[in-house]
C-alpha cells in the first residue's frame, strides 16, 4: 500500500509511479498517490541557465541574511 503524504510536492508524489506495474494502472495509481494523471506522461525539462542562476542568486542572499 502506497501512502501519500500532503505536504509533499506533486513532483516528488510522483516519484514513486511505476509505468511498468501490470497489476495497477497508471490511472489507479495517479488516484492513489493524488497526481494528475497529465503529469505521468510528461516528460521533465531541465532548469533553463537562467533559472539556475536566480537561484544561485537567492542563495547568496539567504545565506547572508537567514
Amino acid at each position: 500500500m502506497l501512502c501519500v503524504c500532503r505536504e509533499k510536492s506533486a513532483s516528488d508524489r510522483r516519484g514513486p509511479l511505476d509505468r511498468a506495474h501490470l497489476e495497477v494502472s497508471i490511472r489507479r495509481q495517479c488516484e492513489m498517490l493524488n497526481v494528475a494523471r497529465s503529469g505521468a506522461y510528461r516528460k521533465l525539462r531541465p532548469a533553463s541557465y537562467n533559472d539556475l542562476a536566480t537561484m544561485r542568486h537567492f542563495d547568496a542572499l539567504f545565506t547572508e541574511r537567514p
